[in-house]
């Protein structure tokens, strides 16, 4: 990230992803997720995309 920056790059929002697919976004996945980090909250961002079957990049 800092090397985004350190390369003239000034806007702190989220670049679009155009492989974000909708479909990760539900309310079933929402929950899954909020489970699973109120029951670990040391998971990673992988292991829970894994778990949930989600892109972790989007």
């Amino acid at each position: 990230m800092f090397k985004r920056f350190q390369d003239d790059r000034e806007d702190v929002e989220d670049d679009s992803c155009p492989s974000s697919l909708s479909t990760s976004k539900t309310d079933e996945n929402i929950e899954k997720v909020g489970n699973l980090i109120r029951s670990d909250c040391w998971l990673t961002i992988r292991a829970i995309a894994e778990t949930v079957g989600i892109d972790k990049e989007c």
